[in-house]
């Protein structure tokens, strides 16, 4: 049985929170949505730049009206295919790991990345809040405190 484990950015540093992602990535996980944010007063270079540096992992259909934590439909977002190749990426354009933080950038910032398996949400970032939910079964969170990726 699944259980959902809340991580903090401050348990979480950059180099730790990729590991996770691989982790993440070895043990199943297929999907990956992530929004971007601009002021509508100014041009959204980076997120155009981000866009087109997934693009190719764009998957032709949105997901099945999945919805996370808080309650809220993924009807509204794309998904991309979570593999080596866009697990690279999106380390380019997270510098900080998954948490980062570049909000009030002018063009733009991405936030609230969201990862899936077979269609099940199983890591839930809240960007503003520093926060995230992962959901693990204890044979995974047992796995996961031998890695020490969890106190």
């Amino acid at each position: 049985m699944n259980k959902e484990l809340e991580l903090a950015l401050s348990r979480l540093p950059t180099e730790k929170s990729w590991r996770l992602a691989r982790w993440l990535l070895d043990t199943g996980a297929d999907q990956f949505t992530l929004g971007c944010v601009w002021a509508r007063s100014q041009e959204p270079h980076f997120c155009r730049a981000a866009e087109e540096a997934v693009a190719t992992f764009r998957l032709p259909e949105a997901g099945p009206g999945l919805t996370h934590r808080t309650g809220r439909s993924t009807r509204d977002r794309t998904f991309w295919r979570f593999n080596e190749a866009s697990l690279r990426v999106l380390q380019t354009l997270l510098p900080d790991g998954l948490f980062t933080d570049r909000q009030g950038a002018d063009s733009g910032w991405l936030e609230d990345l969201m990862i899936y398996q077979g269609g099940h949400l199983r890591l839930a970032v809240s960007t503003h809040e520093n926060q995230a939910i992962l959901r693990l079964n204890d044979e995974q969170r047992q796995e996961l405190l031998k890695l020490e990726l969890l106190d």
